[in-house]
Order: structure tokens, then C-alpha cells, then sequence
């Protein structure tokens, strides 16, 4: 058949190409010349199985050259071989170390075909291949091959790397998701082109760390068909392998198109078309089509008649591609794959797998189709008498039926294997295939199943994006939004006493965007006085902004009552999500905040501000029963809907089907939409088959851990020292009881970790902590969380690195839940011992949140000092670093205890500190910008600061101590009261915010602070805010006293009151009036007893003010002196004369000096008390049981006065003494009695 194609003229070949099926349409036929048409017939008999090799056109290629639009001028061909050659590769477009990773591929299979090469000539092949482009940067560069490698291997490792791909999975994994089936796209080709992307994103399996593509192609299949009722077929028959996928594809394409060839609706051009050389099966050998009826054109993808007069793709350049007349959409270059796999070649080939085998004693090839789900024997291998009748037939890749002549059970026998029996279906074809189960039951596929996807993918359907387009308004992003109708309340506990503290200090630099901050937040409100306030504390962002948060550790937390309202147990969150398939995840955006305060819980959380009070709107965060607060609330909101669980602000809908799902959904966004509630779109995720929730992948099949949580102890990094080795044997010492045989595995790690013993890492060494590690990561060694269980929280930090573990306390043995490491950022190093060991605090509670957000909980630190610092029970040290400080409010939202272990009891969370991960890009020095402002405002290089700080020999020996925490060799008291409190920033040291001047600049700095002479209290005040060094107080005393400018501007020491007291009760009286409930009163004081007169005054003119004294004067006597007011009835003249006539001296207070008519005001203050407590008793009562009452000299007013004490309504409860009840009488003695008769003596 060779010679006879090979003599074939060009109207014999084209009329070869219409019976082959080569070609679609007519017109493009004529345009085409023999080289083209010998390419295509080269390419069906490859396909076909024969050898193309001895081919020769070169001949029929010389008569006619290769011209025309639809020719590919890139391609030659071999005149040795007759295979064609790679096309050039370009150096210049998107993508090019995809499209090198192909072209050497492709060069690969060419070069193979030549046998064996020179290296020489592989070379000159190589560049002759890649065209001029690649040939001209071949030219800049020099390659230098390496020992044993040739000068091909080194020119084409040199090629790899320039041109190979710079990897970015998480592109190449959206990339992925993003790829759509096109129009009348067969499914096969659509999986091919979805296999080609898969191939750079890197899915691996979580167990075994095997490529794991599987389930991300289905899961993008799903998403991106076309066909909704294939997608949902799939849901309702529950598939989830591949080939179980394409099977029902390929069913529900086939019998589409029977559908049409019984309805006789003729498809005239498809809309989808493989690349040349591919054979449609089924297809009508006829291509010529009817002239005047319209059809959907392959070229401009539109709708016209077949004439290229009206094809709006005619003469135009493709922009894939570059060649001419048709459209870059409809480009077979970017989307052309191939429709048969039984026969033709796939768009993979190259890499398509086969095996030898013997079938009834004859030696054949089968091709491994793990796509297909029978086996295929060709009938020629099998006699017809053999075959058993077999009913239907196999549809192929792209949909075509080919027919079965049959089945039989035949016995295959492979090389080093017994042989097994297998059941082919015979017919009529070429190739013979074993199918997918055949492979896996003869072991030449392993099949890998992981419990969960590898990289999880979005299954978003049309219908829940119109839904959500319904109500698009629950995702607006509002600020400072409330729902309706629910307020929060806050309660505390009854004997609570409010407390209000002053508002702090705001540095200067922050001033300004401080009362920015507070006027456009839109959660806070003005007030003009609260019994609560507490005080805020502001921190200054990375990008200029300043945060701002309440600091209520010593006011509201305290006292408040813990809400009882508990949080969902896990499984009462994923005990109902027993065969649930679809799967959403719904967030609240700042969930709390959509909660409005009642009034009385806007007073509790009161903040004290530059701006003056200001209470919360909405719940903060930062309440520690909070959490509980939202829980209630969410699920009172949320009431009556079923399939939707609540954790706080996350709400897991679930359900067994898309349609049941969309139902739930729309209950639930018409709830949240009469509430008034915001969802956060960029959280949430709609109809998906798996996710991560609460810390684990739920999914149809269950919950699994996620992986990423025992990500530390996988990438623990090799020992590199004696010591590390110790910790990471005190890591697995640990956990030792869930690993059988520790003692004997671990031997070769302890005979390392032994004091005598040279440290060398072997590879014994090598392959036990591989063993260990892989033993420590499967699943027995995490626990699963449990809210009820008691929660510790282990944290350790040393000079590289953090480590955190969260475990539970079961029968009172720890048991892991997840493990955590990082390290340090540069700026981190530099950190004070106890700023490290918070900051790893900090790290564990940020790591596992969701875990300990809400509950009580127990931090276990090896940091003596933090027990105390960060203690919930106690108050903040008043200077602190502004780092704990905001360490200490972050901790405020959580509620916990805080105790410390030995660091010989720590070891889990200290293995992962000394081998931690790298740190996260955002691990910076938050607190950079704020401490570089105190150093802003002095024209001191930073640079000089630096220098006399490594110069002076006290601070480097804190700075020493402070990084290595070992004080021992500072002996200074004023640096040893304060270890706990220094930091470093660029090799300075820091007292909280304040910086620490060497000696030699300290005369310097405390001149700048005397600038302008303002005084030692303002000079106090600015270096308290801004340097420290020991003494610095005293020195800035003894420079102001030495100034000569100060002592000279100096004000006048104030005068001191001095008081002049009676010598006598009633030798001094002071008189004033009391206005109370609309009546006036005319008040006397004795200034020696403190005997207050008050009598109810309808006038108060001179003349009956002194009628009133008068009556008082004739009763205890006239005194020597009246003090009063300068009110108008005391300043009359009348009135001085008539006290001048008693013998009295009036005296009257100073203007604007009312505090030496004291005596008088006190007196008017403690009667108004008593009458505003007591409006229904009268006065005169009053100022009874105020006479009677003793005062701090311990007796009462009546007996200084009177010189006795008066009798009380007490005395008279009092039972009387034997000596009151009667006189005392002798037995037998005489007694005189009573006589009352008149007649007789009366004794």
C-alpha cells in the first residue's frame, strides 16, 4: 500500500483524503497541495499501526511546492525519514516555558527517531530544529559542559534553564479552574486539554506525596461543561472517579447524536474540529454539503451560507496561530485534540503506554487505555467460532458506536507473572486495548485514592450565581452596619463598682490621625459623662494608620457576667452531614459589629479618648463572652431553617442535592435579608464538594484532619547540632506511647545526642528521622478537638524560631492536636528574651484562633516572668514595652489561664522553636515605626546614637543580657528592676517607648530638654514620653536648680492656709443660708463643737436674721465672734451695730476667697444631705441625730457643747443597770413607808 500511495497523483491522493475522511469540507481539499495531502495520509497510517519510515514524497514534494493559506510553512520534511520536523521555537510570545517544555518534547521523539547520534551532531540537529531565533541567543552565550557531560547535555541543560517555566502553582492551579469546554467540544477533548494543564499545578496526594490528579480534573470538568444535564446526572448518580465521569459523558453524547439522526436534523459543520489527520467515525463520507442552506461556520464560529465571500474570518491572520482565514477562537492550534482513541492518535501520543503480552500463543501489544472500560481484541486474533454473542457496543472517545462481534474469556499471560483470565470484546479494529480495570487487576496501574481533593476547587453553579445575584445586597460592603431589631446586651456582676480611668497620654506624632480615626469610625458615639470609662491604647500600623482598641483589663473584664450560652459541640456540627454532597460556607463581615448595643451596655464599654468619652454603637471585639453573646444570637436569627449549622459568624449549609441546596440557600438569604445582615463574599464559598471547616476537610466521604496542621512536624528541618538533636528527641519522647518501638528505632538519634560522641549525621541517622517523622505525621498522633475536653496552649521561642503545640488532656496524658513553628523574622532576633517568648504566645493564639476563640483555655509558657505580666488576674505593669502591651489587649478577647512549666517539661513546643518554618512575608516589627517616632523630634543621628550606644559599656552589656536573657553580668540596680521591660530596635535599646541614652550623650539630650526653661515638671513630663537613662530625674532637678534663668523667673511659693481654731465651744460661730426645695434656711455652726442650728427662714432680711440669732444667743450665750459671707443681710451696717451692742464681732470672708467661711459651707452641704436622703423626716430630727452622732475626735457635738452626752431613742431600747432600777437596801434594815391615810402620820 506504501508504493501504491507513494505513485499516486494529486487528484488520486485528494480523492484518497475524501475517502479517508481526511478532510471536512471541499473547498478547503482543493486549496490543499500533495506535500499537505501526503502529510495527513503519513499521519492515518501511523495511526493505523504501519510504518511510515521508508515514505518518500520528496518527489511529488519537488513538482508542486507547499503554498497556500492553510499550509504551515514552519514544518519541513525529512527526506531520510518522512517525518516531519519540529517547528522553530520563538523566543517571543506568552507562556514560553510551557511552550518549550512541549517543543522539547517533541524534539525528543524526533531526535529518537535517528537511532544513534553523535553528540555533535544532536547539537547541530538541536539548534538547526529550534530555528534562527534560538540560534542567534546561542550565539551570547558560552556553554561550558560540567565533568561526564557532553556538549549536547550541557547546551540543552543551558536551554532548559532560561527557557523552562518559572513555576507559580497557585496561577497554573486558577489557570485550571478556568479552562472551559467549548461548543460542541467532545468531552474527551475537553479532559485531554484539562490533563495538559493539571500536568503543571502540582496536585499531590496528602498520605503518600504521589501525583494526584483525579479528583481536581473532575471537579473542573463538572464546573466548566457545558452541558447542565451531564452536571447534573453526575450529582445524582454521585460519581466521582474520571472514568466514571467521561463514561456517562460519552453515553450522553452519543446519544445525542442518535437523537438528532432520528429526528433527520442534518448537521452540516461541526462547531468543534480536531486536528488534521484525526478520521471522524460514523461520519457521512460525503462532504459536500447542501449549497443554499446556512450553516455554523468552523472558521468565524457565525451563521451564513458555505461561501467564503461571506465568512467573516476570510483573509484575516489568526492571533494564535498567524495563519490565515479564520478566527483565533476558532484555531485548531490552541484547541484542537483528538476525537478517537481506539484508532487514532491523542493529542498525547508520545506518552501513550503499551505492553507486551501473550493471548493463545501469539505475542501481541496492547495499548494501556485507563479512559476505557473494556478490553478490545481485534477479530483477526481470535477465529469467529470462538467468540460468544455479545449484545450492544462500546462508544468510543468523542462519542461513536463501534460494534461487537462478540466476547470470549481468554487466558493473558504477562512476563514474570502467571497467567489470568480476562474477557475481551472482539471487533473490527486495529488495536488491542486493556481496559482500566484490566490494569489495575494485572498490577500495571497502581491507583492511589486520597480520603480528600489535594488543591480544593469551587463548584459554583449557574443557579447559585443567579441567586446570589438576587440578593447581591447582603454582599455590599457597608461600613458600621447593624442589623434590625436585635440589640446585644452586656451584663456584669451585681456587686460590680463602676470604674473610670482617665485617658492616657497620646504621643504627639499620632495625635492627629488618633482623632481621625475616632471621628470616621462609625461604631463610636460621643457622650458627656459616663460612671464607666476605660482608657484606649493606640498602635501604629505598618502602612501610617494607627489602630485603635479599648483596654478593658482593668475596668469592664473583670466584672462581666460570662455569658452561659454555649458553643456547638462538633458533633453536633458534622453529626447531620451524613449524606450530604453539596456543601457552602457562608461569612458574616465583621460579624460583631452587626450587632447594636442595648443603652446600658453602650455606657459599660465607654473609652476615655483625646476627644473625650465615647461609647460603642455595636458589640466590640475584645469581650470575652462575646462569642457567646453571637452564638445566641445567630442561631435565634436562624431559627426553624434545617441543613444549616452555626459557629459563630460561620454557617455550613449542606445538602444531598444542588436543587435542595439552591431551596436552603434562599431560606436563608431572605432571613439575613429582612435582618438587615452582610455577608463576605470573598470568604464564602457556594456548592462546592469539599472544604475546610473548623479545622477539617468535610466533605461527602466525612471529616479528615487537614493536613496543613501537621505540616511542621513533616518539615522538621535535618539536625544539624548535638543539641537540636535533643530536641527533636524530646519531641518524639513526647509522644512516644502512639510510636510502637521508639526505644529501638530512635537508637541511632540517641547514641548521636550523647555528650561523649563526635556529632556526625550519617545516613543511619538520616533514614531513622525520616522514619520517625513519617510515623509521628499519621493520623493516631492528633486528636481530634474536642470543646470539652481541657485545652493547653505550649509555647516556647528561642533565638531562630517559635513553636506552639495545642493539645487536649485525656485520662491526664497530653495529646496533640496540631503542631505550629516559624522563624524569626530579622527584625524578631532582635527581640528582648521576654518580648520573644510573648511573641510566641502571640503566634500559637494567632495559629490556632478558631480553636481557642470563645473557651477556656491554659497557655503553658517556660518564661517565668510572663506568668505574672500577662496574668488576666492582675493589672498591667505600668511600664511595659508597647509591644506586651498590645500583646496583653489581644489576650483580653480570649479567656484563659497562664502558668509555667519547666523547660525540661516543654520540649514539644521548644523542638518546633529550634525547628521552625520560615517565617510569613507580614512577620514584621510592628512596632518599629512608633518607637523610631520618640527618636523623630531630635536632631541626633541615628547612626551617632547607634555608635555611642555600642561604645558605652553598661548598655551593650543590657543589650547582651537582653537578647541572650542572662543578667549576670549586669550589676547596675536601675537595669535589673527593669530586665523584663527593655527591647532592641537597630541595636538600641528601648525602656517601653522610651530610648535609653548612652552616657556620653546625655548631657546632650538633657540640654535639648531644657530648652526654653520650662521647668523641672514639663521637662519630667516630655523625657517620660520620649528617653530614660538611670537618675535621669535627679539630674534634671539638680540642672534646673543650677540655672540661674529658672531660679531668677521662678513663681512665689503659695501661701499656706492657716486655720484659726477656738479656744473654747461657742467662742466662734459661722452663719449662711441653705436654699433647698424652694425655702430658705438661716444656718448656724459653733466652730469648736461643730453644733449646727438651722431654722426655716419666710424672710430673710437683716432684722429677722437677727431675731434668729438672738433666740439661739439667749439659749447657750453670746459667742465672741460671727463669721460670714458678704451677703447682703451680714454686710448691712445694722447688722454689724446690733452685734456690736451684744459684745460680738462680726468678721466677713475676702471676695473670691469663700474657703474661710469653710465651717459655714460644710455645715449647709451635710444638712442638704440629710434632707435630699430624708424628705420626710423634719428638720429638727435631723439635726438631732446629727448632734448626737460622734465625729472622728470620738465624741459628738451635743457633749462638746454641753459637756455631757444627750439621751437617744437608742438609750432608751437599752435594758436599765441594777444600779438604775432601784437603791441599794440591807437585809433586816429599817424602812420608812408611805402612809396615805389621812387620819394617821404620814410616815
Amino acid at each position: 500500500m506504501r508504493k501504491l500511495l507513494a505513485r499516486l497523483t494529486l487528484a488520486e491522493l485528494r480523492a484518497e483524503c475524501v475517502r479517508m475522511e481526511l478532510c471536512q469540507d471541499g473547498e478547503e481539499l482543493t486549496s490543499m497541495k500533495k506535500p499537505e495531502l501526503a502529510r495527513l495520509i503519513k499521519e492515518f497510517l501511523l495511526a493505523c499501526g504501519n510504518d511510515p519510515t521508508s515514505f518518500d514524497f520528496s518527489a511529488e514534494a519537488a513538482e508542486e511546492p507547499e503554498v497556500g493559506p492553510l499550509t504551515n510553512p514552519t514544518y519541513s520534511t525529512s527526506s531520510n525519514l518522512g517525518v516531519s520536523q519540529p517547528p522553530s521555537f520563538s523566543l517571543v510570545g506568552p507562556r514560553r516555558g510551557h511552550r518549550w517544555a512541549a517543543w522539547s518534547d517533541e524534539f525528543q521523539t524526533y531526535v529518537s527517531l535517528f537511532g544513534e547520534l553523535s553528540p555533535e551532531r544532536k547539537t547541530a540537529l538541536l539548534l538547526h530544529c529550534a530555528g534562527s531565533e534560538v540560534q542567534q541567543w546561542k550565539k551570547t552565550l558560552t556553554v561550558v559542559p560540567a565533568e561526564d557531560e557532553d556538549q549536547y547535555s550541557a547546551l540543552l541543560r543551558a536551554m532548559n534553564d532560561a527557557f523552562s517555566p518559572v513555576e507559580s502553582i497557585l496561577f497554573e492551579r486558577y489557570r485550571l479552574g478556568e479552562i472551559k469546554q467549548l461548543v460542541g467540544e467532545p468531552l474527551d477533548d475537553f479532559a485531554t486539554r484539562l490533563r495538559v494543564q493539571a500536568r503543571f499545578c502540582k496536585l499531590l496526594c496528602a498520605s503518600c506525596n504521589a501525583p494526584c490528579e483525579e479528583d481536581a480534573l473532575v471537579a473542573s470538568m463538572i464546573k466548566n461543561t457545558t452541558s447542565s444535564k451531564f452536571r447534573q446526572l453526575v450529582f445524582e448518580k454521585r460519581l466521582s472517579r474520571l472514568d466514571e465521569v467521561l463514561q456517562l459523558g460519552r453515553a450522553l453524547e452519543s446519544a445525542e447524536v442518535h437523537s438528532q439522526e432520528m429526528i433527520k436534523e442534518s448537521v452540516l459543520a461541526s462547531e468543534y474540529k480536531g486536528p488534521k489527520g484525526t478520521r471522524r467515525v460514523g461520519g457521512n463520507p460525503n462532504p459536500q454539503t447542501p449549497a443554499m442552506k446556512p450553516i455554523k461556520c468552523k472558521f468565524c464560529a457565525g451563521m451564513h451560507m458555505p461561501l467564503k465571500s461571506q465568512c467573516k474570518a476570510y483573509g484575516k491572520t489568526c492571533n494564535q496561530c498567524g495563519r490565515m482565514n479564520h478566527f483565533a477562537s476558532c484555531c485548531e492550534m490552541s484547541n484542537s485534540v483528538v476525537s478517537k482513541v481506539t484508532e487514532l492518535p491523542h493529542s498525547g501520543a508520545s506518552k501513550r503506554a503499551f505492553v507486551n503480552a501473550v493471548v493463545e500463543g501469539q505475542s501481541l501489544t496492547f495499548l494501556l487505555d485507563l479512559g476505557a472500560n473494556v478490553n478490545v481484541l481485534p477479530r483477526r486474533f481470535i477465529p469467529a467460532e470462538r467468540t460468544q454473542k455479545h449484545e450492544g457496543h462500546i462508544v468510543a472517545f468523542g462519542g461513536d458506536r463501534i460494534p461487537t462481534l462478540g466476547s470470549v474469556h481468554l487466558p493473558l499471560h504477562l512476563k514474570g507473572s502467571r497467567p489470568k483470565s480476562v474477557t475481551f470484546l472482539v471487533t473490527d479494529t486495529q488495536q488491542p486495548i486493556l481496559g482500566s480495570q484490566a490494569c489495575i487487576d494485572l498490577g500495571l496501574v497502581t491507583v492511589h485514592r486520597p480520603s480528600f481533593l489535594c488543591n480544593q476547587l469551587n463548584l459554583e453553579e449557574p443557579s447559585l450565581k443567579v441567586l446570589n445575584k438576587e440578593f447581591d445586597h447582603l454582599f455590599k460592603e457597608s461600613e458600621a452596619h447593624t442589623m434590625n431589631h436585635t440589640k446585644a446586651v452586656v451584663h456584669v456582676k451585681e456587686d460590680a463598682q463602676p470604674r473610670y480611668l482617665r485617658a492616657r497620654p497620646v504621643p504627639l506624632a499620632l495625635r492627629d490621625r488618633v482623632k481621625e480615626e475616632l471621628v470616621d469610625r462609625g461604631t463610636l458615639e460621643r457622650v458627656e459623662s459616663s460612671e464607666w470609662a476605660s482608657p484606649i491604647v493606640t498602635v501604629l500600623k505598618p502602612e501610617g494608620k494607627v489602630r485603635i482598641c479599648a483596654d478593658n483589663t482593668c475596668t469592664i473584664s473583670p466584672v462581666i457576667e460570662k455569658h452561659l450560652y454555649p458553643l456547638p459541640h462538633p458533633d453536633e456540627l458534622f453529626g447531620d452531614l451524613s449524606g450530604a454532597e453539596v456543601f457552602s460556607k457562608l461569612d458574616f463581615r465583621h460579624c460583631y459589629e452587626q450587632y447594636e448595643l442595648d443603652a446600658r451596655s453602650k455606657d459599660l464599654l465607654t473609652i476615655n479618648t483625646p476627644l473625650g468619652l465615647m461609647r460603642y454603637k455595636a458589640l466590640p471585639y475584645g469581650l470575652s463572652s462575646a462569642p457567646a453573646i453571637v452564638q445566641a444570637a445567630q442561631e435565634k436569627l436562624l431559627d426553624g431553617i434545617e441543613n444549616v449549622k452555626i459557629y459563630i459568624d460561620d454557617l455550613l449549609v449542606y445538602s444531598k442535592s444542588m436543587r435542595e441546596h439552591q431551596i436552603t440557600l434562599r431560606k436563608i438569604y431572605e432571613r439575613l435579608s429582612a435582618a438587615g445582615a452582610r455577608l463576605n463574599l470573598k470568604k464564602c464559598i457556594f456548592g462546592t464538594h469539599e472544604f475546610t471547616y473548623l479545622g477539617f476537610k468535610v466533605s461527602k466521604q466525612g471529616k479528615a484532619v487537614d493536613p496543613n496542621l501537621v505540616r511542621p512536624v513533616l518539615e522538621f528541618p535535618t539536625p544539624s547540632t548535638s543539641s537540636q538533636v535533643k530536641s527533636f528527641l524530646g519531641l518524639v519522647q513526647f509522644y512516644g506511647q502512639f510510636v510502637k518501638n521508639l526505644s529501638l528505632v530512635a537508637a541511632p538519634l540517641h547514641e548521636l545526642a550523647k555528650p561523649t560522641v563526635d556529632f556526625a549525621w550519617s545516613k543511619e541517622a538520616e533514614e531513622c528521622f525520616e522514619t520517625i517523622k513519617k510515623t509521628l505525621s499519621n493520623a493516631p498522633i492528633l486528636t481530634y478537638y474536642d470543646p470539652v475536653l481541657p485545652l493547653y496552649l505550649s509555647t516556647d521561642a528561642s533565638p531562630i524560631g517559635l513553636g506552639a503545640v495545642l493539645s487536649h488532656v485525656i485520662d491526664g496524658v497530653d495529646r496533640p492536636i496540631a503542631f505550629a513553628s516559624r522563624k524569626l523574622s530579622a527584625a524578631e532576633k532582635n527581640y528582648s528574651q521576654i518580648d520573644r517568648e510573648a511573641t510566641g504566645i502571640m503566634f500559637g493564639l494567632n495559629r490556632f484562633e478558631r480553636h481557642l476563640l470563645g473557651r477556656k483555655f491554659t497557655i503553658r509558657t517556660d518564661h517565668k516572668p510572663l506568668e505574672y505580666i500577662l496574668t488576666p488576674r492582675k493589672e498591667l505593669p505600668l511600664v511595659v514595652t508597647a509591644r506586651l502591651s498590645r500583646f496583653a489587649l489581644r489576650l483580653a478577647m480570649f479567656s484563659y489561664e497562664i502558668t509555667h512549666v519547666k523547660g525540661s517539661l516543654n520540649l514539644n513546643a521548644d523542638a518546633l522553636s529550634r525547628g521552625p518554618l520560615d517565617p510569613p512575608d507580614d512577620a514584621i516589627d510592628d512596632t518599629g515605626k512608633l518607637q523610631c517616632l520618640a527618636l523623630s523630634s531630635y536632631s541626633t543621628e541615628v547612626r551617632e546614637l547607634q555608635k555611642a550606644t555600642e561604645e558605652d559599656e553598661s548598655l551593650s552589656a543590657v543589650i547582651e543580657a537582653a537578647r541572650t536573657d542572662n543578667w549576670s553580668k549586669v550589676t547596675q540596680k536601675s537595669f535589673l528592676s527593669k530586665r523584663h521591660q527593655f527591647s532592641i530596635k537597630d541595636n538600641m535599646l528601648f525602656w517601653g517607648i522610651r530610648f535609653v541614652v548612652p552616657s556620653s550623650l546625655r548631657s546632650k539630650f538633657i540640654e535639648e530638654l531644657h530648652l526654653s526653661h520650662r521647668g523641672i515638671v514639663k521637662m519630667k513630663a516630655t523625657s517620660r514620653s520620649k528617653v530614660w537613662w538611670p537618675n535621669i530625674d535627679q539630674d534634671i532637678e539638680d540642672l534646673v536648680n543650677v540655672c540661674s534663668t529658672c531660679q531668677s523667673n521662678a513663681p512665689s511659693p503659695p501661701s499656706k492656709f492657716v486655720p484659726f481654731s477656738p479656744a473654747s465651744p461657742w467662742e466662734r460661730v459661722h452663719i449662711d443660708f441653705l436654699h433647698f426645695k424652694n425655702k430658705d434656711f438661716l444656718i448656724l455652726v459653733d466652730a469648736g463643737s461643730k453644733w449646727i442650728e438651722a431654722a426655716s427662714m419666710t424672710n430673710t432680711s437683716t432684722v429677722h436674721t437677727l431675731q434668729r440669732l438672738l433666740y439661739w444667743f439667749s439659749r447657750f450665750g453670746f459667742p465672741k465672734g460671727v463669721h460670714s459671707d458678704n451677703g447682703p443681710q451680714f454686710a448691712n451696717p445694722a447688722f454689724r451695730a446690733r452685734l456690736s451692742e451684744w459684745g460680738v464681732k462680726l468678721t466677713l470672708s475676702p471676695p473670691y476667697h469663700p474657703q474661710s467661711n469653710g465651717q459655714a459651707e460644710r455645715a449647709v452641704r451635710i444638712l442638704k444631705d440629710l434632707m435630699r436622703k430624708n424628705p420626710n423626716i423634719p428638720v429638727d430630727e435631723l439635726l438631732f441625730t446629727y448632734r448626737s452622732t460622734p465625729l472622728a475626735c470620738g465624741k459628738s457635738p451635743a457633749e462638746l457643747l454641753l459637756a455631757r452626752p444627750v439621751r437617744t431613742r437608742l438609750d432608751g431600747l437599752l435594758p436599765l443597770s441594777a444600779k438604775q432600777s432601784k437603791e441599794p437596801v440591807r437585809v433586816k434594815a429599817p424602812v420608812w413607808c408611805k402612809n396615805f391615810n389621812a387620819k394617821t402620820p404620814k410616815w
